[in-house]
């Protein structure tokens, strides 16, 4: 399978021989690794393209880290303003490698309630924060009607607090 030397990736347009993605008004130049990386994802778009594989092409057989290949893949989500917890254009496939998304969505579209959920995060952290705020001052001007006044009376009798069997001053 031939590449176009400028594949798209939703609005992203990606130049393999310039190693640069660009979208309207918008320009990022790849490093050499990333660009490798996403010229392979899309020579085999679709297709799961296995860590070992990523490895043999772009390291070309030195010696790294599978790290190296997660870190490349994460730079290029950051490069595609993609998150990894919900990727639209690369692909984790547990314990297998990535894949390049055939159905590419642009930004355009739609979002998912996914997407929706966290992007209300924040309108909920803001009204647990302002419930917080009321409750502590509530408490904080909070007195009680009347202060606590302890009365010590004589246990035993008027004269004497002594037991009148252990009392020499008995008022007999």
């Amino acid at each position: 399978m031939r590449v176009n030397d400028q594949p798209t990736l939703g609005d992203w347009r990606f130049d393999i021989e310039s190693a640069v993605l660009t979208q309207p008004g918008r320009t990022k130049r790849l490093e050499n690794r990333s660009a490798l990386t996403l010229e392979l994802l899309c020579r085999r778009r679709g297709e799961v393209v296995s860590k070992a594989a990523i490895l043999g092409e772009v390291w070309r057989g030195r010696a790294v880290s599978d790290n190296s290949v997660a870190i490349v893949i994460a730079d290029l989500r950051r490069a595609l303003g993609e998150d990894s917890r919900a990727p639209v254009h690369i692909e984790t496939v547990a314990k297998r490698g990535y894949r390049l998304n055939l159905g590419l969505e642009t930004a355009s579209a739609p979002s998912s309630p996914a997407n929706e959920r966290r992007g209300a995060r924040p309108f909920w952290a803001l009204g647990a924060v302002a419930v917080a705020a009321l409750v502590a001052a509530t408490i904080s001007t909070f007195e009680p009607p009347h202060p606590l006044t302890l009365v010590f009376a004589p246990v035993f009798g008027p004269a004497c607090s002594i037991p009148p069997r252990l009392c020499e001053c008995s008022n007999d």
